[in-house]
């Protein structure tokens, strides 16, 4: 609330009840897509639950959710919102439902199969994945990454060559040397011949 001095007091400006509310939520809807809701799908990024996803079920204060997850493995219990990640997939439970209505608005929504379609959801299967390699298959991996590498280097060397116009100088030194070339291999050519013939 802006205030205005008078001295040495301050009286403050009457403002509309909703002001900065209204203004507050336009400009953060802005920034962000997921908020801290029921029914909000979560992902656990520390403790023994960690990688599995939940609901929030309850806010508890600014600091802590009560979470569920019976499709995931999750127990019922409250995290601190450090723990958990917000996802942009949501479902549509009421307040403290039970496990059996979550489980079943969990199996109607699919959300498993569009966390799997998810960029972050990608790279976690994609590091578990990696997770299981042996050392030779790893080796295999790398390997096949560096050949992919010089082939992509190489292929973008060659279009940058087409694309550089070649200078009259550029030219000419190309001529002397496959000129040079040329010469050489008329000599070895006319060695060749000599010893076949002696």
């Amino acid at each position: 609330v802006s205030t205005q001095s008078t001295g040495k007091k301050t009286e403050a400006q009457s403002v509309p009840q909703n002001f900065y509310i209204e203004s507050s939520m336009g400009e953060r809807s802005k920034l962000f897509k997921a908020w801290v809701e029921i029914g909000r799908v979560v992902l656990i990024n520390f403790g023994p639950d960690e990688g599995k996803l939940c609901v929030i079920i309850d806010i508890i204060d600014q600091n802590r959710a009560f979470v569920d997850g019976p499709a995931s493995g999750v127990n019922r219990q409250a995290l601190n919102f450090k723990r958990i990640s917000l996802t942009k997939l949501k479902l549509r439970v009421a307040k403290a439902a039970r496990p059996g209505s979550i489980k079943k608005a969990w199996k109607e929504a699919e959300i498993d199969k569009k966390w799997a379609e998810t960029s972050i959801g990608k790279k976690r299967a994609l590091r578990a994945q990696r997770a299981k390699l042996t050392d030779f298959e790893r080796f295999q991996a790398r390997y096949a990454k560096s050949l992919r590498n010089k082939a992509i280097d190489r292929e973008a060397h060659r279009l940058r060559k087409a694309e550089k116009p070649r200078s009259e100088r550029q030219r000419k030194s190309g001529l002397r040397y496959k000129a040079l070339i040329e010469k050489n291999s008329q000599k070895n050519s006319q060695k060749k011949s000599k010893i076949q013939s002696q």
